[in-house]
């Protein structure tokens, strides 16, 4: 059997479809027959094109790292003093959330521990992109000998972002929350409330957020 332009569709059909099922359900809610059948391929093309459902776990979460790194390099290449890089970091997460929401849940969800295979693969990815990380901590002055320290800002904003994203995506699927809360705001739907103008004031508010809190820590 060749990887056909055909055959490539059906690859990328069953990736999408995972990666959003496993969003919507989480990983262990999901058979390989719901992909299959919602993806509209056959059963056994799953282990022809991933080995099965964990190898496509584990290429979701490959793709996702490429990604949301490669979103946090563009933003922060032309960025210079410490300000800016803390507010490019904040736009390259929040681009990464909002163009590819699935796969960056997916990606960044919480697995069982004894999934031993997918925390090696993400602990290998944090290291292989390493190199792309601005280790904002240190460019403030924050002691990277400090675990505590490096720990928590190491996850500053992605831990923020990505809770507003879970909340964001979850808006999708209960009906009476999103009109309670557009009610709220009165306005029709949540991407009114969720634009582009939003995301540049919220970005703006979490790397200042950021920088008070190192700035915070230095003086103690």
């Amino acid at each position: 059997m060749s990887k056909t332009p055909k055959g490539a569709l059906a690859r990328e059909r069953i990736f999408k479809t995972g990666a959003v099922l496993f969003a919507q359900k989480g990983y262990h809610a999901v058979g390989v027959r719901e992909i299959a059948e919602v993806a509209g391929v056959k059963l056994p093309m799953i282990s022809y094109y991933f080995g099965g459902k964990q190898e496509l776990l584990k290429e979701i979460i490959t793709s996702g790292f490429a990604s949301y790194y490669g979103h946090i390099k563009r933003e922060t290449d032309a960025a210079t003093d410490p300000e800016q890089k803390a507010l490019a970091v904040a736009r390259g997460i929040i681009g990464f959330f909002r163009e590819f929401p699935e796969i960056a849940l997916v990606t960044f969800s919480v697995f069982p521990v004894n999934m031993a295979e997918v925390h090696r693969l993400r602990t290998w990815l944090i290291k292989k992109h390493s190199h792309m990380n601005p280790h904002l901590y240190q460019i403030l002055g924050l002691a990277p000998n400090d675990p505590a320290m490096v720990h928590v800002f190491s996850e500053f904003m992605y831990a923020i972002i990505r809770n507003h994203f879970q909340y964001r995506y979850s808006l999708n699927f209960y009906p009476t929350a999103e009109q309670a809360y557009t009610k709220q705001k009165g306005v029709k739907d949540v991407d009114r409330i969720f634009d582009d103008a939003f995301y540049q004031r919220y970005a703006e508010i979490v790397a200042r957020a950021f920088i008070l809190s190192a700035q915070g820590m230095k003086k103690k």
